[in-house]
């Protein structure tokens, strides 16, 4: 390689030589005739590689050519070189851009020049100098201060009286919402009425509430399992509530077909293949086919001229198909329907979903081993780093500093709570299951707005509140639009609230404050929409708003608790 840029610096220096002789023989005529050095059509500029000397206007209006008639400096300025430099010298100075100031980077800034790939070797020396510095960070801390991880905290007796207490307590979430399957069933088959179907969902729901609430507050549990308690909870209400709010709507669609029906003439069942069942898309779509032949045959029917219409004028019955599959209102109230949707990892109700053809089993191992490996470096961050900080072990006195000594820490925690619950937690859940609707989030490290962020970085909570609280408060009680967004950001605020106030035992409305406070904050981020400042305003309130919410709730845990994990 080098004996090859060798010879191709001599090759080109040898050129430079023969142009420069030609350059001197040809200086003294007149202006265009033997082209100039930087003029039009010269032997110069054909010998010479394309440099931005030679070309002129054509890189932004640097150098002195392009118009054929050659001033003094350019007509003698590469003679004069001559007599200034050995000629076997390469790289002739000419007029060149700053790589950082060039024409394709001229309006831009120098961050957007950054992501070009130009600079891709910015970008890793990035990522080496990131490893390096939390290695190094790691490295020292462990080193003054000791590990602090203790293995034998998760097996301490009140970490298994936590563990027994939580099985408990799901136990019972579970068999509340499987009552409210039963009662959907009981609906289905004539049993109770519908007003009676409602009342039981509301207790059942309010049920999973206090029970849930009631335990954690009144037993000593971790906040570990206790959050984990609370999540599952609101999981199960979720999830009960879009199976009953669907298939209300479900029901209500039923009784208005079975009306048209009742007007145009007898139904028959029309029994489609569910694919969620095992049934294949060309069985669906076969029976797709057979309900618009159904429809047609009806339509001839009406006017007394199709196959077995009878008589011109005649009295024969017409057929209107009225779908009845397994996947429709009423087949899809199912036992295997319910806990298929239960264990899904998703909150918003269908009668079915679409399904992948097998089980990846490399890709759950993958998975389950990336699982493992983020919670472990959770585990790690939380107890070296955040901790002894939180418990006022390794506090400074004041809160800025020990904000900042959190900020890091926290924020990386929350990043790989992130990864280990939406990738691959719930990717290793919908393989198994052979769920195939995997986008459970956005692009959301790309927003610019708050907004925007909410919408992207949690597409199942997102999907939920867009059905059941935006879309159904305008159809079912006539809300406006903003009326809907705000109830649905409440609600939001709400279960964020609950979850850590209950968890902590800490009413304190710290979490619902910052949830309201993302109102005036959103409104900033609009001024910012599609723009970095937009993003960094977006990076920037997180990264400072997880180290003060931990501070509020873990300063006034550790006022009357001793352990975190393992509590006495």
């Amino acid at each position: 390689g080098g004996r090859a840029a060798l010879e191709e610096a001599e090759t080109e220096t040898e050129l430079r030589r023969l142009a420069l002789k030609r350059a001197v023989s040809t200086s003294t005529q007149p202006a265009g005739v033997g082209g100039g050095i930087v003029g039009g059509g010269g032997d110069l500029s054909e010998r010479l590689p394309s440099t931005p000397l030679s070309t002129g206007k054509a890189r932004g209006g640097y150098g002195t050519g392009g118009t054929g008639t050659a001033t003094e400096d350019s007509e003698g300025g590469e003679a004069r070189l001559a007599r200034f430099r050995p000629s076997f010298y390469p790289h002739a100075p000419e007029t060149r851009f700053d790589s950082l100031e060039a024409n394709r980077w001229a309006e831009t800034e120098l961050l957007d020049a950054l992501r070009l790939e130009s600079f891709e070797g910015f970008y890793n020396l990035a990522m080496i100098l990131l490893a390096f510095s939390l290695l190094y960070i790691s490295v020292r801390n462990v080193t003054a201060r000791g590990l602090q991880l203790d293995i034998a905290d998760f097996g301490c007796p009140p970490v298994l009286r936590d563990l027994r207490t939580a099985a408990l307590i799901v136990a019972a979430n579970a068999v509340l919402a499987l009552t409210i399957f039963c009662v959907h069933r009981a609906h289905v088959a004539g049993v109770i009425r519908l007003q009676t179907l409602g009342v039981m969902y509301g207790v059942c729901q309010a049920l999973m509430l206090v029970i849930t609430v009631t335990a954690l507050y009144l037993l000593t549990m971790s906040p570990v399992f206790a959050m984990g308690c609370l999540v599952v909870m609101m999981i199960l209400m979720l999830k009960s509530h879009s199976y009953a709010a669907t298939n209300y709507a479900l029901y209500q669609q039923r009784k208005r077909e079975e009306a048209e029906v009742g007007e145009d003439g007898d139904a028959e069942d029309d029994d489609d293949v569910d694919e969620t069942d095992g049934g294949s898309a060309a069985s669906a779509s076969e029976a797709k086919g057979r309900k618009k032949k159904g429809g047609k045959s009806g339509k001839a029917g009406k006017g007394g001229k199709g196959k077995g219409g009878g008589k011109k004028g005649g009295d024969a019955k017409r057929t209107v198909r009225v779908r009845t599959s397994r996947s429709s209102y009423p087949n899809n109230i199912r036992l295997g329907n319910f806990l298929y949707f239960l264990a899904a990892p998703t909150l918003v109700y269908e009668p079915r979903y679409p399904r992948s053809p097998r089980i990846r089993w490399m890709y759950v191992a993958k998975k389950s081993g990336e699982l493992l490996l983020a919670l472990a470096v959770q585990w790690f961050l939380v107890a070296q780093f955040m901790l002894p900080v939180l418990q006022g072990a390794n506090t400074s006195g004041y809160v800025v500093v020990d904000l900042m000594k959190l900020a890091m820490p926290s924020f990386l925690v929350w990043m790989l709570g992130f990864y280990s619950l939406f990738h691959c937690q719930l990717n290793i859940t919908a393989e198994l299951l052979r769920f195939s609707d995997r986008r459970f989030f956005d692009e959301w490290w790309n927003a610019t707005t708050i907004e925007s962020f909410w919408r992207r970085w949690n597409i199942g909570v997102h999907e939920f509140c867009l059905r059941h609280i935006y879309v159904e408060s305008m159809h079912y009680a006539r809300a406006s639009k903003k009326a809907a967004i705000f109830s649905t950001f409440l609600l939001s605020a709400v279960l964020h609230e609950l979850l850590f106030s209950v968890a902590f035992k800490t009413f304190r409305p710290w979490f619902f404050i910052g949830m309201l406070m993302q109102i005036p904050l959103s409104t900033v981020s609009r001024q910012c929409r599609g723009r970095r400042r937009g993003n960094l305003l977006v990076w920037w309130s997180l990264f400072a708003g997880q180290p003060l919410l931990e501070m509020l709730y873990f300063r006034e845990w550790y006022e009357g608790h001793e352990g975190f994990l393992c509590v006495p």
